[in-house]
């Protein structure tokens, strides 16, 4: 009961989050898709170490600290989808959201690293790869349509990591890097 509780408060507050930037169907898919990839992935990591019966859990853990994070970044979603970074203002926003995903990537490293009986440095391997496994998830099954989508030789990194029409979209910096990186590649 406890981690479809906390399930629902991750859910209702990234939806929260996202509706800044999105329609409600894209925030939909997106949110889903940010809470069912990574407990498919934590099942077969857990089922794969032999500690399945620790993902109730483990999935409940990983909720509601995303949950408590997004709270903590919900008044700053507003700014932050229309922050220009060449503003100073828009600097320490894009910082500050920044702290805020190491922030989350630590707190699941450690979830991760009691959940597997592992180090530290795993937990934070695996978190890394968690959080890459999901991007590339969202990125693949809902793209963002608002990205204007450029030939590869034409690409310009500075201004595309730069340029706020191709980055204000993304509900994470992350996001952006990753966009940086698939259109590079």
């Amino acid at each position: 009961m406890a981690m479809w509780v906390s399930v629902l408060v991750a859910f209702v507050t990234g939806m929260a989050g996202l509706l800044f930037a999105y329609t409600f169907v894209e925030a939909l898919s997106r949110s889903v898709l940010s809470l069912l990839v990574p407990a498919v992935v934590v099942y077969v990591v857990l089922k794969f170490r032999n500690q399945h019966h620790r993902f109730n859990q483990t999935f409940s853990a990983m909720c509601g600290s995303a949950a408590i994070i997004y709270l903590l970044a919900l008044p700053l979603m507003p700014y932050f989808f229309s922050a220009d970074a060449q503003t100073q203002s828009g600097k320490w926003l894009i910082m500050l959201v920044l702290v805020i995903d190491v922030w989350a990537l630590l707190i699941t490293a450690h979830i991760v690293r009691h959940a597997l009986e592992t180090g530290f440095a795993t937990g934070i391997s695996l978190s890394i790869a968690l959080m890459l496994v999901t991007l590339l998830a969202i990125e693949r099954i809902a793209p963002q349509p608002s990205i204007i989508e450029k030939d590869d030789a034409e690409v310009d990194p500075v201004a595309f990591v730069s340029s706020r029409s191709q980055c204000n979209k993304s509900a994470l910096p992350y996001v952006c890097q990753h966009r940086l990186i698939t259109n590079l590649t």
